[in-house]
């Protein structure tokens, strides 16, 4: 096995276990679990934090882009490189202003692993009362952590949406609309989480969006892209000029969250008793499916990213309420299979593919 695999599952491994912790010893009051002991939560944050924020430029996939993007912002200034480049404002001044204390490439490479990964704990800490943390921050850990490594933008950007999911829940429009706004900024894709605005506006309209929206999306989505696609994209500059319509290909893991779906639908009423959020996340697997799906005429994968959060809520979910209504015993064939499917799945989209090899040949620029 190599060294790299044991540095990455191994710091997921041990950061599931300290959350495990941080959740078993928190404070509560009448089984409910106040505030989380923040020592433990610490130190599972820090054990991801570590391998990933600290390795050396080229171990992401992206990384040495990343860095011409920061050389050519301090040379260009902030204007010129985004009208040449046609980048995210957000990104490009945050960038811009990283280099007036320094012109370190590893210091961007710390903070947009830092601050995501800040957001990301505090969306699953929202949960904390309602899912099995063990096996929510390791779901994160292997199925998008890993995957986000030198993935800087989008890290950024669904980062963001993952912790602004809380004013939906708590139906604060103008607070998720600010999130969604911040996110566009490193990510023009996150604009595409506007629509879950309508959940957030009052308790009618959110039973009415439970049941049509997913169809809705299903019906409209490919008209919406068609148009992106064909006459906005064309015009936001040549990075964008190679995404074409109808060049993915079907594959049964564009299919691969829909037991997971069925299950959390069989489940429903016994998850809903402990997490009355659980729709919320119910809709965005649904819509992830439909992205994945559509992934094979539309080059939109990247969005299907801000919606597999869902996951790291739905699986720890139903695990938390099978232990509540008293068949914990099914949790012991059921958590195997969630590992192994997290496992095999991060493997399959980390490691084997070429465009990532790069992460077979980590380091720390600690160590050095």
């Amino acid at each position: 096995m190599n060294k790299e695999i044991v540095v990455y599952y191994g710091s997921i491994v041990l950061a599931s276990l300290f959350a495990g912790l941080a959740q078993k010893f928190a404070k509560k009051e009448n089984k409910k679990i106040i505030k989380l002991n923040r020592c433990l939560w610490i130190i599972s944050f820090l054990l991801l934090l570590l391998p990933i924020g600290f390795r050396t430029c080229g171990v992401g996939v992206d990384d040495n882009n990343y860095k011409l993007m920061f050389d050519n912002t301090i040379k260009n200034g902030v204007i010129k490189q985004f009208l040449n480049t046609g980048l995210e404002p957000g990104y490009l001044l945050f960038n811009y202003f990283i280099s007036l204390f320094t012109r370190n490439f590893q210091v961007i490479i710390f903070l947009t692993t830092f601050i995501p990964l800040v957001l990301y704990y505090k969306a699953l800490e929202y949960e904390k009362d309602h899912i099995n943390l063990f096996l929510g921050v390791f779901l994160f850990g292997t199925l998008l952590y890993l995957y986000f490594c030198g993935i800087i933008r989008l890290f950024i950007a669904s980062s963001i949406i993952a912790f602004g999911l809380r004013y939906i829940i708590e139906k604060k429009t103008k607070k998720y609309i600010i999130c969604i706004f911040i996110a566009t900024l490193f990510h023009y894709s996150a604009f595409f989480l506007l629509f879950l605005t309508i959940l957030s506006l009052n308790k009618k309209s959110q039973n009415r969006s439970k049941r049509w929206l997913v169809p809705v999306i299903t019906i409209i989505l490919p008209i919406v892209l068609y148009i992106i696609f064909s006459f906005v994209l064309p015009n936001l500059g040549r990075r964008y000029l190679n995404y074409q319509i109808g060049q993915g290909k079907i594959s049964i893991w564009d299919f691969d969250k829909l037991p997971i779906l069925l299950m959390c639908l069989i489940l429903y009423n016994s998850i809903k008793k402990l997490n009355n959020n659980i729709y919320l996340y119910n809709l965005l697997c649904g819509i992830s499916i439909v992205i994945s799906i559509y992934t094979i005429w539309f080059p939109i994968g990247r969005i299907e990213w801000y919606c597999n959060f869902s996951i790291c809520i739905i699986l720890p979910s139903i695990i938390r309420a099978m232990k509540e209504i008293k068949k914990a015993e099914g949790n012991l064939i059921l958590l195997p299979f969630i590992i192994m499917y997290a496992v095999i799945y991060s493997y399959r989209i980390t490691f084997i593919q070429a465009s990532r090899e790069s992460m077979l040949n980590y380091s720390n620029f600690l160590l050095k």
